[in-house]
């Protein structure tokens, strides 16, 4: 009777030119290559998907087959034929259009981000980059988005899917509708989130933010880390918002982060930021880079969680962006699909689901070098931070 040796249907097999990987969905436990002799042997296996063992194998190979059947990566079995035992599962990534029509737009959008306005007085450095990093006003121009096209698009949305609403722009107070279009907002059982940067908040406008609703968030911006006393009377003055505030702060350098750790914010509600600019390359090195420790210190991936990331880009999926000008994007580092009101977004939104052209499945089996890497499965999703930078190795791993 013969005898097969095949990797169990539970792991995951990725093999590179050099390396391979063995992860085990069930147990979270991974092997890498030790030697060239288990990569030529996992190899064999990977493209048969068992192999038949014959009656002599030499001590190292024996050795490695014991070792991988301790560990649950793989078994023998006696078999008369040699039917496949390894039965990887695939991925259905592209929808008939008849398929489409019956769902509705609102199940493949989950974040909606409006730019409502460009108005603003301050001169801020990060003005025309940051928001193409994380979450940041600007002012792009001075055109406004109307309350009632903010309505209009709103209403092809369906509640139930649609997650976040967010708020933008250059001076969100200075819109000449801002009041419409809190009350119209507050309506929907979205979370909302309005972003204001802390230099616009003055005694005449903070009143404004009154008329938000407890189920949204107000977000303060910091362009410039605050001084102790700034950041004190900032505070103080927002004192009478009944509803939830968040600190978002962008740092630089390390003595912005000397600077951050004054202000003492202990459990608050806050977000920390790096801004990559050509000047602090180092900086982004050593503070925002994986090492290997981060990329494998990872928690437990399913098979299922697996295949997600190789195909669908977990991060950036199901966010869009409107500008104050109309423009519509699916991620503001890559080109505009259109503009609303003169384009269907309906049909727009299919042909980012089906045609797969833009960031929703970029995936780093898709580019240079993540996609000649064994570590790959480990790592986060691509983020804005490579799209801006046009690079997608924010790792030590070499």
């Amino acid at each position: 009777m013969k005898k097969i040796f095949f990797i169990e249907p539970y792991v995951y097999t990725q093999i590179e030119e050099n390396n391979f990987v063995l992860y085990n969905t069930l147990t979270g436990k991974f092997l890498f290559k030790k030697n060239e002799e288990e990569l030529l042997f996992i190899k064999k296996n990977f493209q048969k998907q068992h192999i038949l063992l014959e009656d002599e194998i030499n001590n190292k190979t024996s050795n490695f087959i014991k070792y991988l059947q301790r560990k649950f990566f793989a078994q023998t079995r006696e078999s008369v034929n040699l039917e496949h035992y390894q039965h990887s599962p695939s991925v259905v990534t592209a929808f008939e259009e008849s398929d489409y029509h019956k769902k509705s737009l609102s199940d493949f959008i989950s974040d909606l981000t409006f730019y409502i306005n460009g108005e603003c007085f301050q001169s801020c450095e990060l003005c025309k980059s940051a928001y193409k990093q994380f979450s940041f006003c600007t002012k792009l121009d001075k055109t406004e988005l109307k309350f009632i096209e903010i309505e209009d698009v709103l209403s092809s949305f369906s509640p139930k899917y649609l997650q976040n609403i967010n708020i933008l722009g250059g001076n969100i107070l200075y819109h000449s509708e801002f009041d419409n279009i809190v009350n119209f907002l507050n309506k929907y059982s979205s979370k909302k989130n309005y972003y204001i940067n802390y230099k616009n908040l003055s005694v005449d406008n903070i009143s404004k933010l009154l008329l938000i609703d407890v189920k949204s968030t107000v977000v303060i911006l910091f362009s410039t880390i605050p001084s102790v006393s700034e950041f004190s009377e900032i505070n103080s003055s927002l004192s009478q918002i009944s509803i939830p505030l968040k600190w978002v702060f962008v740092i630089q350098n390390t003595n912005d982060i000397k600077t951050l750790e004054n202000l003492k914010l202990g459990g608050g509600d806050y977000e920390v930021y790096p801004y990559i600019n050509p000047a602090n390359q180092n900086f982004i090195r050593k503070n925002v880079f994986l090492t290997k420790k981060d990329i494998l210190s990872v928690p437990k991936l399913s098979y299922k969680q697996i295949l997600e990331k190789n195909n669908f880009n977990l991060l950036l999926w199901g966010k869009t962006y409107i500008l104050n000008n109309k423009d519509f994007y699916a991620n503001l580092n890559s080109e505009k699909l259109g503009k609303v009101f003169s384009e269907n977004v309906s049909n727009i939104i299919f042909e980012i689901v089906n045609e797969q052209k833009d960031v929703w499945h970029l995936t780093r089996k898709q580019v240079d070098p993540c996609n000649k890497c064994v570590y790959r499965i480990f790592c986060p999703p691509i983020s804005n931070y490579e799209l801006f930078s046009n690079r997608y190795n924010f790792c030590n791993m070499k």
